[in-house]
């Protein structure tokens, strides 16, 4: 139908959420409704063989009702696959995210692990988890510029990246 319209298509398709379903069904409902159309001319025409036809315009609304049913079916369908196709690229860009905030805060050794579904927990000897605070940070804050605050912040940080690089040790998370 799009073909015989132009290629038109609806703006509004796949990009409203929901209704995949009630268009699947219209789209049969509507094939139906084209095969009883069909099926009602042929009924119609071969019921008087050589005795009086049905009229002309009986024969354009049954054409046209077939085509305007053809037509929504068409556009059912191609709106169902659009709607399929946008949840699956959503579902992808979801699996990305988790994938980078999982290599953010794992080593790589555990996310492929978690990846294939196979147990994480390792034992590991010497573990150290490093919690700080800064004391008297509010009223460093309440002293001093905000841009002096972040420099003072980025020395610090510096100073613990440098020391993680140096002894081969993995950070998890700076807050």
């Amino acid at each position: 139908c799009g073909a015989a319209l132009g290629g038109f298509e609806s703006p509004r398709a796949g990009a409203e959420g929901g209704g995949a379903g009630k268009h699947a069904a219209a789209a049969a409902a509507a094939q139906a409704l084209s095969e009883a159309a069909v099926h009602a001319i042929k009924g119609a025409l071969d019921k008087y063989p050589g005795e009086r036809q049905p009229g002309l315009h009986t024969l354009i609304v049954l054409l046209f009702c077939t085509l305007v049913a053809s037509c929504y079916a068409a556009y059912s369908a191609d709106y169902s696959k659009r709607r399929l196709y946008l949840l699956l690229y959503k579902e992808h860009k979801e699996m990305m995210r988790t994938d980078e905030l999982l290599a953010d805060m794992m080593p790589p050794s555990v996310v492929a692990k978690l990846k294939e579904e196979v147990q994480v927990a390792d034992h590991f000897d010497g573990v150290l988890l490093l919690y700080s605070d800064i004391a008297g940070f509010t009223a460093m804050c309440h002293q001093c510029s905000p841009s002096d605050v972040i420099q003072a912040l980025e020395h610090l940080y510096s100073i613990f990246d440098t020391l993680v690089q140096r002894h081969g040790l993995f950070k998890v998370q700076t807050i």
